[in-house]
């Protein structure tokens, strides 16, 4: 008979640890108590970057939906989607591609800090224009 949630409780110090236990309940929680989901490991990888090499359907799953971006580029240079297709994760990548094609999972806006009034809005730089002539 296999251990039921409510009775292990088990608390994990950081995403990547209930990642590495594969244990998406306790990952869920910790999303829905605040944690970042795109918090980095000492070796820059997230949550879910660890998930998808895990082949790990759930903790993937859980992590997109708790805000996870999916849009992350890697050391390596490779996004979520690039990684599972990578290892050959074909579920994994199924997934991937279909969340991706849903608006919520479009790419976020960069967020800037908010202008001070009392610098210019915009700021234009004119450049004397150089033309070639022929001799020259």
């Amino acid at each position: 008979m296999g251990t039921h949630y409510t009775e292990k409780r088990k608390v994990y110090a950081t995403l990547h640890d209930a990642v590495r236990a594969q244990d998406e309940y306790a990952l869920k929680r910790m999303l829905d108590d605040g944690a970042a989901p795109d918090a980095l490991d000492a070796k820059g990888r997230t949550a879910l970057m660890l998930a998808i090499e895990a082949n790990d359907l759930p903790c993937t799953r859980t992590l997109a939906r708790g805000g996870a971006y999916l849009h992350r580029v890697d050391k390596d240079g490779l996004t979520p989607l690039e990684l599972s297709k990578q290892c050959g994760h074909e579920v994994i990548t199924g997934y991937l591609n279909m969340t991706l094609r849903q608006k919520w999972a479009q790419p976020r806006e960069e967020k800037t800090a908010p202008l001070d009034p009392a610098l210019p809005q915009a700021i234009t730089v004119q450049r004397p224009l150089k033309l070639k002539t022929p001799g020259m």
